[in-house]
């Protein structure tokens, strides 16, 4: 999913972003990217099929609950095409 900003998207014109707050952002980011990482190594993931269900719940009459990451065999997850960390 591409989610920079467009030359016309109203967003970015409303608050352009200080050298600060981006190099916050970025650390933020990273952190938040090694943890995800870190997590998935140690085992503990949301496979895509759980996600793709819970997914296709919402705004049913029998909405699911989040996913919850559990620990899995790392076997486990090399039979999956993707997962999601929570």
């Amino acid at each position: 999913m591409d989610t920079a900003p467009r030359p016309n998207d109203s967003a970015q014109a409303a608050h352009s972003e200080t050298e600060a707050e981006r190099q916050r952002r970025l650390v933020w980011e990273a952190e938040g990217i090694a943890r995800a990482r870190a997590s998935t190594a140690a085992g503990y993931y949301a496979t895509s099929a759980e996600v793709k269900t819970w997914i296709d719940s919402l705004g049913t009459d029998n909405p699911l609950p989040v996913p919850t990451r559990a620990i899995r065999d790392r076997a486990d997850l090399t039979r999956h095409s993707g997962c999601l960390v929570s």
